[in-house]
């Protein structure tokens, strides 16, 4: 079964840019354990443009999905834990709702991987086949950074919905 990294397409350079979040979520309760910590819903402002574009995944400053996105989640990961954010433009006038996922980490990565100095960057994932179980969506548990995981049929079926903006890095595999 092949893997990706699952991230916001660079393709679209008009898509949703958060500032001023810092303060308001935590990004290091966005475990599974923690998630009661982090507030139920949330309104983020964003940098607009006239052409923005709400892609169906944002992954920057954390990851966020749109409603797509997390139903696909929830039918082949049902146990995950959501968070309501709505994100807000200003000065365009626009807003819409995504929803922070907080998943399972699991520690896969290969000692193959190639990673920066402080294990904040993933310069090449190799996933070890024996560390995974069979979720289809999930953290790399082995880094500082935030990197969500799609098995191959959960991206295909976000794929089959008509996602936008959805970029894929493939993972290596080694058994």
């Amino acid at each position: 079964m092949k893997y990706f990294l699952l991230h916001t397409d660079t393709v679209y350079t008009t898509s949703p840019e958060i500032i001023n979040w810092y303060g308001r979520i935590d990004v290091r309760n966005i475990h599974y354990e923690k998630a009661h910590l982090l507030p139920k819903r949330e309104l983020l402002f964003m940098r607009g443009y006239a052409d923005t574009v709400f892609t169906d995944i944002v992954d920057s400053p954390f990851l966020m999905v749109s409603e797509l996105i997390k139903k696909v989640i929830c039918m082949y990961q049902p146990e995950t834990i959501f968070k309501e954010i709505i994100l807000l433009d200003a000065v365009y006038e626009k807003s819409r709702r995504y929803f922070l996922p907080v998943f399972r980490k699991q520690h896969c990565l290969s000692e193959k991987s190639i990673l920066n100095l402080d294990r904040s960057v993933i310069k090449q994932g190799i996933l070890s086949r024996s560390k995974l179980n069979d979720q289809a969506v999930f953290r790399i548990g082995d880094v500082k950074n935030n990197y969500t995981v799609g098995r191959l049929d959960f991206v295909e079926s976000i794929l089959k919905r008509g996602a936008v903006g959805v970029g894929l890095t493939e993972l290596g595999m080694e058994d």
